[in-house]
């Protein structure tokens, strides 16, 4: 409720349209001519988010306090779905577990544009698209989906699919799941309108001429050189922005080490061979020492520290990138080992690439440069379920839960991540990264 909304694009431009203070949008002529006036406009010249920006128009002009209701209904619905997605049936584990990991999310990422703008464009977007996620598994599993849980799917759709990073990614996801279903017989024609949203929202992307013109609009106001960057170097800048989200102090590092040591624990527990063993120390150990070294060069500057090429900036130097793969490898390694069948693995893997996929395009773009980390909370909300999904697959192996200091530490480290989110969130309302 402390949010401060005076700043951001919904503040400087979005919320201007609706009460006719935009040049573009005079006042005569009815709402809906206006709304119409602007999806064209703004389809032509900028975004093809044609649907994320009606709703972000709306709740432009919207006492600030519908945004603030909104916003917490959003991240109960992320908590409602995640809940509902993960069958572990110990309710310690299984609640302890989304907490945890839910609060590892560094939040101030969601005010990079505003407040209003980016939780409309991200943190919205992945809680419409969770329930899609929630009622196609359900449907894929047999289970119960009422009518009106089937029907809130379907604009739930579309509405997540106008974003590019998550219409792509599901686009691949629901591909692999098809694929699946069909070679197992058991495709579910309940599906069908996911599946035609999905590719009519990835024409509606592919063909939007704005996209390409905010795109030469960026690189001339953010990044002029851009230009002339080959494929390769582009390539680079993708992958570069991959390995900063998972490993640097300004990403989702926290969440990953907590990941790792998930990891590490099953590899000891399940009696994986001694490689997977010492792969996942060592990329423990990497993480963390990155960490260290990254949020240090965040508070104290970048010339405090010289402790050598190996855990600088991935682009600066090559080093420091090729350890940051190696680490990457290992860790795609260290997961392989536990777990086990080509279904199982395909699935998971498949989720993982695909959500890695909305980080490697990037370098496409200059939003690696100018977009900053939320556009990684797709790839973060990936790697929580993916490590709520070995969870319950392990479920009988995860006694530490049941220990006496084990939901203590959780608590204490829960109210440690609640306070530097907190603290890091107002210490600067326009925060970015």
């Amino acid at each position: 409720m402390r949010y401060d909304l005076s700043f951001g694009d919904a503040v400087d431009y979005f919320a201007l349209v609706l009460q006719r203070r935009n040049w573009r949008f005079p006042s005569d002529g009815t709402v809906w001519d206006v709304v119409r006036n602007f999806t064209v406009f703004h389809y032509l010249n900028w975004s093809s988010r044609s649907l994320i920006e009606l709703v972000l128009i709306v709740v432009s002009i919207l006492p600030a306090l519908c945004w603030h209701v909104l916003d917490i209904l959003a991240v109960l619905c992320i908590g409602y779905c995640m809940e509902r997605l993960v069958r572990i049936q110990d309710g310690r584990i299984k609640y302890l577990s989304i907490f945890s990991f839910l609060m590892t999310y560094q939040i101030m990422s969601m005010s990079s544009a505003g407040w209003i703008a980016t939780t409309i464009n991200y943190s919205w977007v992945a809680a419409a698209g969770l329930y899609v996620y929630l009622v196609i598994q359900r449907i894929r599993r047999g289970g119960q989906v009422s009518g009106v849980s089937y029907i809130l799917a379907l604009p739930a759709a579309a509405f997540a699919f106008n974003h590019e990073s998550l219409c792509g990614m599901m686009f691949l996801f629901l591909g692999l799941l098809l694929i699946v279903d069909i070679r197992n017989k058991s495709f579910q024609k309940a599906l069908i309108p996911f599946y035609v949203i999905n590719f009519l929202e990835l024409l509606w992307i592919l063909c939007c001429p704005g996209n390409v013109i905010r795109r030469q609009r960026e690189m001339r106001k953010y990044l002029p050189g851009y230009e002339g960057y080959s494929f390769v170097r582009k390539a680079l800048e993708g992958f570069y922005s991959l390995l900063k989200s998972l490993f640097d102090f300004r990403g989702m590092s926290i969440l990953t080490i907590m990941f790792t040591m998930l990891l590490l624990y099953l590899s000891f527990r399940n009696k994986k061979p001694l490689m997977v063993k010492v792969l996942a120390v060592s990329v423990l150990l990497y993480e963390c020492a990155k960490f260290v070294h990254s949020g240090m060069d965040a508070v104290f500057g970048h010339k405090m520290l010289r402790t050598g090429v190996l855990l600088a900036e991935y682009r600066d130097t090559p080093g420091s990138a090729a350890l940051g793969s190696a680490a990457l490898i290992c860790l795609l390694l260290v997961i392989y080992g536990n777990t086990a069948g080509l279904k199982e693995r395909l699935l998971l893997f498949g989720a993982l690439f695909s959500a890695m996929a909305t980080k490697l395009i990037l370098g496409f773009s200059v939003a690696f440069f100018a977009s900053g980390e939320r556009t990684s909370l797709f790839l973060a909300f990936t790697v929580m379920l993916s490590a709520l999904f070995l969870m319950e697959k392990y479920e009988e192996r995860l006694a530490v839960f049941h220990q006496k200091w084990f939901p203590a530490g959780l608590a204490l480290m829960n109210l440690a991540l609640f306070a530097w989110n907190y603290l890091a969130t107002f210490q600067s309302q326009a925060f970015t990264w």
